[in-house]
């Protein structure tokens, strides 16, 4: 064989064997119930959320405050929640995003 060739083939193994590395088999995969499971129910409703995480107390929720917060869900879903766009969640934003989900 080829020396260059197996220097080739060397680095290809080397390469998909630090690639594998990021892909695990036992990552779980996320079903739709089980999403829908996570997600905050008008029983967690935005009241509750206001409670927690309304830092200046002006009955919504603002990017700063929910970049502070534990809450992946909000965090990830901000901009979605926020239909117009204004840079903070109001009740009836959230209320409107829950019920589509």
């Amino acid at each position: 064989m080829n020396n260059i060739s197996l220097i080739k083939v060397t680095g290809f193994v080397c390469f998909l064997a630090s690639f594998s590395f990021l892909v695990s088999a036992n990552n779980q995969i996320t079903t739709g119930k089980e999403l829908a499971q996570k997600l905050p129910s008008k029983a967690d409703n935005f009241s509750n959320l206001i409670s927690k995480l309304d830092n200046n107390k002006d009955g919504l929720l603002n990017q700063s405050e929910v970049a502070l917060s534990n809450n992946t869900f909000l965090k990830n879903a901000f901009a979605q929640i926020d239909q117009d766009n204004n840079l903070a969640i109001s009740k009836a934003e959230f209320n409107a995003y829950i019920a589509k989900k």
